[in-house]
């Protein structure tokens, strides 16, 4: 019976949105009065709030809030349309009293998001006001931009919203840029060498690293990066890591990597990841490279039935989508076709380290080929 009720609930629910928000984040409708029990999915829960004290801030169309009795939940954004009264112009704070009505749960995860039911105070407030009554964090070069203000300097306000980095200065919008490199650029907190350059911003994803002699190689597995091996590119467009080392020959995972999509510019960018944090950084082995690389002397195949079975090796050529592949026998070799030569390594399980750097692919075939004469020695 219980199994049934559920499923006639849920039914229920997919019909009518119960729970979920319509415009401006207003519920559809709640189904609990109605209801014999007080669980079913995206449940909107509601408390009220008499004389609450809240700081405003306005980013765009949306207005943010913060409460001191409410810390943990940090900056919220308000739930449907705020009074005329208390409208403010982008980048402009303002502290209220109001009764108001939180919402949390429901299918939009609201978390304690006020809607404003009666104003009974209101004035609006500097960005130092606002920061020290708030505790606001200060904003330096490189730190996370976060879906709260943060100060900078005595008038920079600078936001992660809707996507976009936003920065104000003394109350007003002063910049909307797609990636933070862009922002902290407009602020004066860095020089981008090459404003020709395209960036997009990616956010989050993993990265494989090699230290290739004195040069840092980078490949980024996202389906629509560069799927070559191409320089490493750190937040000032240098290509050494900013906080980690490889010897040459080294090669590392990177779990979470903040990337930023280049493309054009003076070096003729193609959809290369510029890396600008790091985190879960892992050396590894070169097995785990040679993953995302085609093999060296090719794929055996074979096509047909019986006596008509015809078989081949399939090789993939060196070109400007292929520039590293791999083969495996006393261990795992890598070779990278970078500016016009071929850095050959080898990974025997004991030691990563470069055998040879060769003009032609020849020069590879011939230094593979007396390694396995050799016995699998050099």
């Amino acid at each position: 019976m219980k199994k049934t009720v559920s499923l006639l609930l849920s039914a229920l629910l997919i019909v009518t949105g119960a729970g979920c928000s319509g415009g401006n984040g207003q519920p559809v409708f709640d189904l609990s009065p109605i209801l014999d029990t007080d669980d079913y999915p995206d449940k909107l829960y509601s408390s009220d709030e008499s004389d609450a004290e809240l700081l405003v801030f306005r980013a765009g169309d949306a207005y943010l809030t913060y409460s001191l009795d409410r810390k943990m939940a940090g900056w919220t954004r308000t739930y449907g349309d705020v009074p005329d009264e208390m409208k403010l112009n982008d980048g402009e704070f303002a502290l209220i009293t109001a009764d108001i009505r939180r919402y949390s749960g429901g299918c939009s995860g609201f978390m304690g998001n006020p809607d404003i039911r009666k104003l009974k105070s209101f004035a609006k407030k500097t960005i130092n006001e606002a920061a020290e009554y708030s505790g606001m964090e200060t904003f330096e070069k490189g730190s996370e931009v976060r879906y709260e203000p943060l100060k900078y300097g005595e008038d920079y306000i600078i936001i992660n919203f809707n996507s976009s980095v936003i920065v104000y200065r003394g109350g007003m919008l002063f910049g909307e840029y797609s990636t933070q490199i862009e922002a902290e650029a407009a602020m004066g907190l860095r020089e981008i060498p090459d404003t020709s350059v395209e960036m997009e911003r990616i956010g989050d994803y993993r990265l494989y690293v090699f230290r290739c002699g004195d040069k840092y190689l980078a490949n980024c597995p996202r389906i629509g990066m560069n799927p070559c091996w191409t320089p490493y590119i750190n937040s000032d467009f240098g290509n050494e890591p900013e906080n980690f080392t490889l010897e040459d020959g080294e090669a590392a995972y990177i779990m979470h990597a903040d990337i930023i999509k280049l493309n054009g510019g003076e070096a003729g960018y193609v959809n290369t990841p510029m890396i600008t944090q790091t985190g879960g950084i892992e050396i590894v082995g070169y097995d785990i490279l040679s993953d995302h690389m085609p093999p060296f002397w090719g794929e055996h195949k074979s096509v047909g039935e019986g006596d008509t079975v015809a078989d081949w090796i399939e090789r993939v050529d060196f070109s400007e989508t292929c520039n590293a592949m791999f083969e495996r026998f006393s261990g795992t070799w890598l070779i990278f076709f970078i500016d016009g030569k071929y850095y050959v390594y080898l990974d025997d399980y004991t030691n990563k380290q470069q055998i040879a750097v060769c003009e032609s692919e020849s020069e590879v075939e011939k230094v593979l080929k007396e390694h396995r004469q050799n016995g699998g020695s050099l």
